[in-house]
């Protein structure tokens, strides 16, 4: 699905979905969890060189962050409560979708599996300054699949 072209996709244009959730509205922010591959050094006995080789060993992922202006929707906190209360079967899968310029097409999607919340948060009330007030999800998750 993902779409070549010669100069650089915005970052404004975008969409987030939950699997068995209404769709989340006011999404503002996304940081993609980090793909990360762990490497062991190891050096066989009988190797001729004295630096060891690197092995891959598994895969690993940062959080996925999800920031919206708060609305009043609590979807986001009951999911995080319902995983706060022991329930193991909730995890989910998160895909951002990545739209053109011009909103006609999806040019890249990540999808984000089994997904399960570990931080809910708020952006400080300040009576002084009267900004929005900002609701931040903190997602685990298995894997980053990207299309």
């Amino acid at each position: 699905m993902a779409v070549f072209r010669d100069t650089p996709y915005g970052n404004a244009r975008f969409s987030v979905e939950f699997d068995g959730m209404d769709p989340v509205k006011g999404i503002m922010e996304v940081i993609l969890p980090e793909m990360i591959l762990e490497i062991e050094p190891i050096r066989t006995g009988d190797a001729p060189e004295n630096a060891p080789l690197n092995s891959v060993r598994h895969p690993r992922f940062s959080n996925l962050v999800i920031r919206r202006y708060l609305s009043g929707s609590t979807d986001l906190y009951a999911w995080w409560k319902e995983v706060a209360q022991g329930s193991r079967d909730k995890a989910r899968r998160v895909t951002i979708h990545l739209w053109s310029e011009d909103g006609a097409a999806i040019v890249l999607s990540w999808n984000v599996n089994l997904a399960t919340p570990v931080r809910y948060s708020f952006s400080p009330l300040n009576g002084n300054d009267g900004s929005a007030v900002i609701e931040t999800l903190e997602m685990g998750c298995h894997n980053v699949e990207i299309e």
